[in-house]
Parts: structure tokens; C-alpha cells; sequence
């Protein structure tokens, strides 16, 4: 499942990685993620999850404006 329920996340998880895309993306699959946090918030509903890849992001300005999650998980190294 590429949106798996998540404990602490009541609505869907979106995938945010700068080499993402934003055009036509619900970003709903870590396959396909989207490649601005600011488009994850805006598309997101109030109880989703932001899961971020363990990168750099250059934005400034965001406004959460809805309860939202916003987290990392480190890649495996294995």
C-alpha cells in the first residue's frame, strides 16, 4: 500500500521530495511525490499528513493554514 495508515495521522499521508512533481500529483505515493512543501499544504485536507524525504528544501513563507502533520522518516541505509 503506498499510503499506509500512519498511528498518528488521521486523513492521507503526502510525499514531498525535491526531485518530485507538482503538476497533476496528488502526491498520495512516495513513488511520486510532490516536489514543494507548499503545494503538499495546499492540496492537503485538515487531519493529512506532510511526509518529507530526508533532504534540503529551499522555501520560505509557508502558512499551514489547517491542521496539518508535517514529519520525516530517515531513508534505510541498508
Amino acid at each position: 500500500d503506498d499510503n499506509p495508515q500512519i498511528g498518528f495521522i488521521e486523513g492521507q499521508v503526502r510525499y514531498v521530495d525535491p526531485d518530485g512533481n507538482n503538476t497533476g500529483n496528488d502526491c498520495l505515493s512516495k513513488d511520486n511525490p510532490c516536489e514543494t512543501i507548499a503545494y503538499a499544504i495546499s492540496i492537503s485536507n485538515s487531519g493529512d499528513g506532510i511526509s518529507l524525504s530526508f533532504d534540503t528544501f529551499f522555501e520560505s513563507n509557508l502558512v499551514i493554514d489547517k491542521d496539518l502533520t508535517v514529519f520525516s522518516m530517515n531513508r534505510s541505509l541498508s
